[in-house]
């Protein structure tokens, strides 16, 4: 029998459900936090004089990352798994001649952000919104991980790729 130790796909898929769990955490505790404390549809600005620019509003969406393609719950939650087993059974070959602290903090923010949402979604039927920041759509702790995490999934892949002369 192997020791666990000398094998680094454990300590890599550690660092992955780490990275995930710790997202999943503080999002889902924000977003219990607003449905609690903050009435439907009802805001709170912790800053009074940047109230017009930002404050916590409990809102809710049945669309992906920052509202789009609302209404369609049954296809998001079936996209939201397919995205999670991809990410799970491809992580080991997304890391080969990669970074694996950024490829295991993009696809752990990408892997907490989705899973965080999808709970919301089998739930509740949606998503608990509570982010306004002027200019954008009301978003949640998940969108911006899920946001992020594709970022510096992509820079990372991008800087791997040799460049052609």
């Amino acid at each position: 029998m192997k020791n666990p130790e000398h094998n680094p796909l454990i300590w890599d898929y550690a660092y992955l459900l780490i990275v995930a769990g710790i997202v999943l955490c503080f999002d889902q505790a924000t977003k219990i936090a607003a449905r609690f404390l903050i009435p439907a549809g009802e805001s709170w600005a912790p800053w009074i004089n940047l109230e017009p620019y930002i404050k916590i509003v409990h809102s809710w969406n049945s669309g992906m990352i920052l509202g789009m393609i609302g209404g369609a719950n049954g296809l998001i939650i079936a996209v939201s798994e397919v995205i999670i087993l991809a990410i799970l059974f491809l992580y080991p070959r997304m890391s080969e001649g990669r970074s694996i602290y950024w490829v295991g903090l993009g696809a752990g923010l990408l892997l907490g952000g989705t899973i965080g949402n999808l709970i919301d979604r089998v739930l509740l039927g949606y998503v608990t919104d509570l982010i306004f920041l002027s200019y954008l759509p009301i978003f949640n702790l998940a969108d911006v991980c899920i946001l992020v995490g594709m970022v510096i999934l992509a820079s990372t892949f991008l800087r791997a790729v040799p460049r052609l002369r």
